[in-house]
């Protein structure tokens, strides 16, 4: 362009971008000589070149592209070589994308989009952005439609921010309900403290009126031998039971405060079951209950504290026993499965809740009693089984298909370790 001669109206004016373009030999483009533009394409371009908002023009079979400053920006490293190219050049990466909008604006129909995504390459590097914009057709002199015009504003950082926020939000809600799952939580461990608290009262309690009665008979006839006997044995087994809710008190508080140490050593399963069994059967004879036991030909040999075993073993068998129905049947099962011994004590007594049994090992947990149930207890047992079956490095976990259709506890254990042969002595 001769720098004297007067520009064309419709490129007068429009900042850098319209500089650029008064720049373009548009002579040797489909387009032709700017004074042979055809008036929609120079209305449209004046209309672009004074807009703050970004806008381009894509004219011609080629659709040259013809854009304002603010478009620029957009466009990243693109401009200012975009000026006067190919659309689909400068957009190649995105064009499959963008083709069919185009081909609908040239068609004669506009259209709308908000926050559409595309991965373009500007700036050096790929990157995401999401764009609102609209394509419009325009016609040309004798009423055909000769290019597309777009009106477009990036939505990418308020589209990244909005899904910050919506991340925030997920975050806080998660958090949230977190905390009201925790305050559930310790709303439920403060009501079976409270339950626990009352009971072992009452357990506590319970002896203390045999005992009274039995003192008063000692004081009221001293010198009559069997009255002295029968208040002697009602005190005695009444302050084992007394001793019994300690020890178990005791033996838990030790056990959740680590203060255990397990005495370990090469055991035979099967008879350390039997011992437990021994201990255990008094309570299932005396309600006429049925134990079946199937233990393998076979000796299972672990690594463990003897004392604690038997103690794990007797305290679900008589679990079972106090929450079973009198001359109800329980059964011990012990086998060998992938390295690991597993013994399962099944009864046929009440049964748990669904809603009881995920906190069945809970300390301070106890089901409802049955109404034979005879025999008290604080609930402890089976969170002091837990603990230390872990210990041993096993687990434990009940099921019961639900109440009245009694439960089934299965204790796995790791078997002992194979003794490497020893070295001959030289």
């Amino acid at each position: 362009m001769n720098p004297s001669s007067k520009p064309a109206p419709c490129l007068a004016g429009g900042g850098q971008c319209g500089a650029i373009l008064r720049g373009i030999d548009w002579s040797a483009s489909e387009l032709g000589p700017v004074a042979q533009w055809p008036q929609p394409l120079c209305t449209v371009v004046a209309l672009m070149l004074h807009s703050k908002f970004p806008m381009f023009v894509a004219w011609g079979t080629a659709l040259t592209l013809l854009y304002n400053d603010a478009y620029a920006d957009i466009l990243g490293n693109k401009h200012p070589a975009a000026a006067g190219s190919s659309f689909a050049d400068t957009w190649r990466e995105i064009w499959t994308d963008v083709e069919p909008i185009v081909a609908q604006a040239l068609a004669g129909k506009a259209t709308f989009h908000r926050d559409a995504h595309f991965r373009v390459q500007r700036n050096g590097r790929q990157e995401d952005a999401w764009f609102v914009f609209s394509y419009s057709p325009v016609w040309g002199e004798h009423g055909c439609i000769e290019g597309m015009f777009c009106a477009v504003a990036e939505t990418t950082e308020q589209v990244l921010l909005n899904r910050h926020k919506l991340a925030e939000n997920a975050h806080l809600q998660q958090l949230f309900e977190q905390l009201q799952l925790a305050q559930h939580e310790l709303q439920a461990a403060n009501a079976r403290k409270d339950e626990f608290l009352a009971m072992l009262a009452h357990e506590l309690r319970n002896p203390l009126a045999p005992i009274s009665s039995a003192a008063e008979l000692l004081a009221r006839a001293p010198g009559n031998a069997p009255i002295v006997a029968k208040a002697s044995a009602v005190i005695a087994r009444q302050v084992t039971h007394m001793k019994e809710l300690l020890d178990d008190l005791l033996d838990v508080s030790r056990v959740t405060r680590g203060l255990v140490t397990l005495r370990k050593e090469a055991v035979d399963l099967q008879a350390i079951v039997r011992d437990a069994v021994d201990q255990a059967s008094v309570h299932m004879q005396t309600r006429g209950q049925q134990l079946q036991l199937d233990l393998p030909a076979q000796p299972l040999t672990l690594l463990a504290d003897r004392t604690r075993l038997i103690q794990i073993f007797a305290n679900l068998l008589n679990n079972a026993s106090k929450f079973t129905a009198e001359h109800g049947s329980i059964s011990l099962t012990l086998r060998l499965q992938a390295h690991m011994a597993t013994v399962e004590i099944a009864d046929s007594g009440v049964g748990i809740s669904a809603e009881l049994l995920p906190y069945v090992f809970d300390l301070f947990t106890q089901g409802e009693r049955s109404s034979d149930r005879v025999q008290g207890g604080l609930g402890l047992g089976l969170s002091l089984v837990k603990t230390l079956v872990e210990l041993h490095g096993g687990t434990v976990a009940a099921h019961s298909p639900g109440l009245g259709l009694g439960s089934t506890f299965t204790v796995q254990l790791p078997l002992a370790p194979p003794m490497q042969p020893m070295a001959p002595v030289p």
